[in-house]
């Protein structure tokens, strides 16, 4: 009985060592990447910034701009989907656990990372979040303010994940392009324009400086945080040189190579 038990053990351990290729390591540059983006989204949302938000038109440009452009940048190339895939075992026996759930949930979202969906959410989100209600509700209302952070954040994810999916080229370049150019469009209009946005809530808050020159900083920005950086991806984007192997977020072959090793575990069950 012992001997038996000590068997299964042993076929057990081996199971798991076969489950992943030898001597896979988790970069460290995702682990820190991962957790850089998470620093910062509680930064924006928690710290002084984020204090500020709803008193200042600059700090609120600063949140927008931080949580839809630079916190997914950050949180995209940390993949924890894709750790945990490889970190959960697979299951044998026909059941669903962890590996087989997120597979699933990453087949249902994957039409949002076409570069399509990317490109047209991230121009739309440039106007909606700045010069619609939409503002005024994240400003004024602290359900819109919880809702609009995790819409922002949403919309960010779903362009960095279709650009960094894509493979290099003209594409993937176009998908963080137009972004760019809409939030630069609007940083632009918000530096040039005299008419003040919330006039009635920035306009009365009583700052020593006027509340139109603090718009007007919003928009250099909002230049800054969000169009820069997506201009700088299109860019890297662009001149990097294909690789036919893999995505900065999921290799090409891993699904094909898991379902190998899948029914090659199964086999050895059965």
């Amino acid at each position: 009985m012992a001997r038996g038990r000590d068997d299964r053990r042993g076929l057990l351990r081996r199971r798991r060592r076969a489950a992943r290729p030898p001597g896979e390591r988790w970069p460290a540059g995702r682990t820190v990447s991962w957790l850089a983006g998470l620093l910062l989204l509680v930064a924006l949302t928690n710290g002084g910034v984020g204090a500020y938000a709803r008193h200042l038109f600059s700090a609120e440009m600063m949140t927008v701009g931080g949580v839809a452009v630079l916190v997914p940048l950050l949180l995209v190339p940390g993949a924890p989907l894709r750790l945990l895939a490889q970190a959960a075992e697979p299951r044998t026996d026909g059941s669903r656990g962890v590996r087989e759930w997120v597979a699933l949930a990453g087949a249902a979202v994957r039409p949002l990372a076409r570069w399509t969906t990317g490109a047209v959410v991230g121009v739309l989100a440039a106007w909606v979040f700045v010069f619609t209600p939409v503002l005024r509700w994240i400003v004024t209302d602290a359900a819109g303010r919880e809702a609009g952070i995790a819409l922002l954040l949403a919309t960010g994810l779903v362009l960095v994940s279709a650009v960094l999916n894509a493979r290099p080229g003209r594409r993937s370049a176009v998908t963080a392009a137009l972004p760019a150019l809409a939030w630069a469009a609007c940083g632009v209009v918000l530096v040039a324009g005299s008419g003040l946005l919330l006039a009635d809530w920035y306009g009365a808050m009583g700052w020593s400086t006027p509340a139109i020159d603090d718009q007007r900083a919003g928009g250099a920005v909002l230049l800054g945080t969000a169009a820069v950086p997506l201009a700088v991806l299109a860019i890297v984007q662009l001149v990097r040189p294909r690789d036919r192997g893999a995505s900065p977020t999921r290799p090409v072959d891993e699904d094909r190579y898991r379902a190998m090793l899948d029914r090659a575990l199964t086999r050895r069950g059965r």
